[in-house]
């Protein structure tokens, strides 16, 4: 688990992705993966020091943990970015999640008053699809996200 958020770590959620591809080459049910990042946190921190940024990190991951379902995994991904697997998910679904989380996130009177800027990527496994192939396409969609604003959910190719 991670010290601060209190989520999965990097390796569990590593470890949980690589069974969700075993299990896609099985049964052809697919998963998803959405990464959303605070790409701001960094102006946030200088601004108004690290207990703000922990706080808003803590946030996010209580916003994240309250928006998804049972099934799903959230994990904080590095410093800014956080990633939710979810098991037998097709992109319909993970994009309604995804906007789900968006909204959670614009709502929460914490986030607002800070104003951290979020960006999300979705994308679902394709065959023949590595985990590392699957989250870089989905970042691909993560960094649209960033060029369009922040605050949309852009969907990998």
């Amino acid at each position: 688990h991670d010290a601060l958020t209190g989520l999965y770590n990097r390796n569990h959620v590593m470890h949980r992705a690589e069974e969700e591809v075993s299990r896609f080459q099985r049964f052809h049910t697919p998963p998803s993966l959405i990464i959303a990042e605070i790409d701001n946190l960094s102006e946030l921190h200088a601004a108004y020091g690290a207990k703000n940024t922990d706080d808003i990190l803590k946030t996010v991951a209580g916003v994240c943990l309250s928006t998804v379902r049972e099934v799903d995994v959230v994990a904080r991904w590095s410093g800014e970015q956080f990633l939710i697997l979810c098991p037998q998910t097709d992109i319909a679904s993970a994009e309604i999640l995804a906007q789900r989380l968006l909204k959670a996130m614009a709502e929460n009177d914490e986030l607002c008053a800070r104003q951290p800027n979020t960006a999300v990527g979705i994308g679902v496994l394709r065959d023949n699809e590595s985990f590392t192939d699957w989250f870089d396409r989905t970042a691909k969609a993560l960094y649209q996200s960033k060029r369009l604003g922040y605050g949309v959910a852009c969907t990998a190719e």
